[in-house]
């Protein structure tokens, strides 16, 4: 198979996706029902190829503590404009956005691939197991979009991308036809889920080059998140008036 997309092509499939998700969800529902299904199935598509994106980040950054800082400051901000117009429009918060998972996501890879963490071997262990934990804990505890199976999904990325060779490259990316949807649809609670054997295809496609690279282009694809929720935010606050 030839592989065509580079990780800026996914990236601008998986941001357009969303934003056919976040039409339907925050304006089809009431308007039409069956236009409102079909914007979010589109919408199913983002969660996987954002997620194997995030993933293949972390394996291939050099800087990994700013890469982490990065998306952390992008969570934190997107959350800030979810807060504030969730509580002005609904009276409350409905939710943790994604971009927090994927914070807890390269923690949880970082702790995995950390060769050493204290000198003492028994505090190293406790010190993973202790961090491991808290991160399992917040899954159940905090609503956060797509739950504890955005960091499945990652681990499923990651050992696949670890073990990947020439020999059973077929095999392991055909598990991804499998493993996305099923993943998917528990994630959702939806046979809506199903529509994310779309991200697989596109994720074996993937050639493993960034494409063109400048700063312009890094910080557009971090503030797309904020910026377009404010948009969103703002038009439905328009509506409500």
């Amino acid at each position: 198979m030839v592989k065509l997309l580079n990780s800026n092509i996914l990236k601008v499939i998986a941001i357009i996706c969303m934003i056919i998700d976040h039409i339907g969800y925050f304006f089809l529902l009431d308007i039409n029902y069956d236009l409102y299904i079909i914007f979010r199935g589109i919408g199913r598509i983002a969660m996987p190829i954002f997620v194997f994106l995030l993933v293949e980040g972390y394996i291939h950054t050099k800087k990994l503590e700013n890469y982490i800082a990065r998306v952390a400051i992008i969570a934190i901000l997107t959350q800030i404009i979810i807060t504030v117009f969730d509580i002005q429009i609904y009276g409350y918060v409905r939710g943790i956005n994604i971009l927090v998972s994927f914070v807890l996501i390269l923690a949880l890879l970082r702790i995995i691939d950390e060769k050493k963490i204290c000198n003492n071997k028994n505090i190293d262990l406790l010190l993973r197991v202790m961090s491991l934990f808290s991160i399992v804990v917040i899954y159940f505890v905090v609503d956060i979009d797509y739950s504890y199976f955005a960091p499945i999904l990652a681990l499923f990325f990651y050992v696949t991308n670890r073990i990947k060779n020439k020999k059973n490259i077929l095999i392991i990316e055909s598990l991804y036809f499998l493993i996305i949807p099923i993943i998917s649809i528990f994630a959702i609670n939806n046979i809506l889920g199903i529509t994310t054997i779309i991200s697989a295809f596109l994720i074996m496609l993937y050639n493993g080059k960034l494409g063109r690279k400048n700063k312009i282009i890094q910080y557009a694809y971090y503030l797309f998140f904020p910026v377009h929720y404010l948009i969103i935010y703002m038009i439905k606050l328009l509506l409500i008036i």
